[in-house]
């Protein structure tokens, strides 16, 4: 057990660390969320440089990787390089490398070992978004600590944006929807985290680890007014109908691991403890006001385990968990009226509304902090109208993604700044809404309500 002193002195050495180019890494310490209106100041975030995945040792590599049908899986390691743009001038709204409260600049670029296989993930959405750039939209902070007894804390950013890839890529690799729109939405998430051997008083090592994904070409193609940027008609070309893709960092991932049983994924009611954040983003109707963090409230939730498929395939394997999913925020001061937020059937594609689908596992030879992780790929639609802001006329249909990190050993599992934890179920989603506050569901958009969801 660590003493008082111990931890005093942890708390005034990590208060002075920093890193990168004068950006700080404040470990350990929440964000300024969850205290009432939450853009009356600056995030406590950090501002990290560029984080590197080598392309030589040990969890070094990405890998991208097409699944066909939820058994054939085809991938290729990649060398990775995140980046996050620092003090960006040429970007609206910009505050000190974030625009404005909770958003910042990424872009990440990949290439196998032969260079053949090239990509950028950056945003088409030019009128909004600076050119090959993602908007990440930071959504929480938790703490573990590593087996040296090192004090790690991570930084997740919601993502969505666009990928575009160099033309000589093998078919089973490419998504054939390049050949439609130049691009390819890619929807997940970015971890950065801060690594700090104590009593090592050195800058903290800086790692990162994402996934993101190309859903299966029947969703993301939906022939629906909800996608009206990538719609492709019932048998049109290239709609790659039960195939989907994804892009995972470290490397050591299995594509082929065992599937969770649905019961692990089942939420009661009185386990949930964690909170619901609504902003107001720059949509076409706020242009000039920029992005405005509204209120974090609380919220109560739960989910039930309906079915597991293929989702538009029939197959051995069945990878999507379909849920029904609802809970409810407090109004907008954690007083006053209710509401309710629940997920709402989208048929037959998502016939509960909400969906988990289990892409793999890091191994046990992965990094230590994600070992024996399942990261799940979520997207749903849901019906919420946002009892906190009134700025603009929003439609309470909403679509969402996300992801659900998945804990199966006990060694590495988070432990929040709400007091839940450590645990095995970290949910993190928002809504996915374009131009002119417009829903989109296979196109780049911008986040306005993010969902944490945790079990106690």
């Amino acid at each position: 057990m660590k003493t008082i002193g111990y931890w005093l002195l942890l708390l005034v050495t990590m208060s002075m660390m920093t890193f990168g180019q004068g950006g700080t890494c404040p470990l350990p310490g929440d964000d300024i969320y969850g205290t009432g209106p939450c853009c009356t100041q600056v995030a406590t975030l950090p501002t990290f440089n560029t984080v590197v995945l080598p392309s030589a040792g040990v969890n070094m590599q990405g890998q991208w990787a097409m699944i066909d049908k939820c058994a054939d899986v085809y991938e290729v390691n990649l060398d990775l390089t995140v980046k996050m743009m620092l003090n960006p001038v040429t970007v609206p709204f910009t505050n000190s490398g974030l625009i404005a409260c909770d958003d910042v600049l990424f872009q990440v670029t990949g290439i196998d070992a032969s260079g053949t296989f090239q990509m950028v993930i950056g945003t088409s959405l030019t009128s909004n978004y600076r050119t090959d750039w993602l908007l990440g939209k930071y959504i929480r902070t938790w703490t573990a600590l590593g087996e040296d007894g090192s004090v790690i804390q991570y930084y997740r950013y919601l993502i969505s944006g666009d990928a575009v890839f160099n033309s000589s890529l093998p078919t089973n690799l490419l998504p054939p929807c390049d050949a439609n729109f130049s691009a390819v939405s890619m929807q997940g998430y970015i971890d950065l985290s801060c690594v700090q051997n104590l009593p090592d008083t050195s800058p903290p090592v800086p790692q990162a680890s994402l996934v993101l994904s190309h859903y299966d070409g029947c969703l993301s193609h939906m022939d629906t007014p909800l996608n009206p940027a990538r719609r492709i008609p019932a048998g049109g070309a290239n709609k790659h109908v039960g195939m989907s893709y994804h892009l995972v960092a470290p490397g050591n991932f299995d594509f082929n691991a065992t599937l969770l049983s649905p019961g692990r994924l089942t939420l009661p009611f009185s386990t949930i403890k964690d909170a619901v954040r609504s902003t107001a983003t720059r949509t076409n109707s706020l242009n000039g006001s920029g992005p405005i963090c509204v209120y974090e409230g609380q919220t109560a939730a739960a989910s039930t385990n309906s079915s597991q498929s293929c989702l538009c395939d029939s197959a051995p394997t069945n990878r999507y968990y379909h849920q029904d999913i609802l809970g409810s925020v407090q109004g907008c001061t954690g007083t006053g009226t209710s509401q309710i937020w629940k997920s709402i059937p989208l048929a037959p594609e998502i016939p509960t509304g909400f969906f988990q689908h289990q892409i793999g596992i890091w191994n046990s030879g992965a990094r230590w902090d994600v070992h024996q992780v399942a990261p799940l790929v979520i997207l749903g639609t849901f019906q919420y109208l946002d009892p906190c802001y009134a700025g603009y006329t929003q439609n309470e249909n909403r679509i969402i993604y996300g992801t659900n990190s998945f804990y199966l050993a006990t060694s590495n599992q988070p432990t929040l700044f709400n007091g839940v934890g450590p645990t095995d179920t970290m949910m993190d989603f928002g809504d996915n809404v374009g131009p002119s506050d417009l829903l989109t569901l296979g196109a780049p958009g911008y986040t306005n309500i993010l969902w944490m969801i945790s079990k106690q």
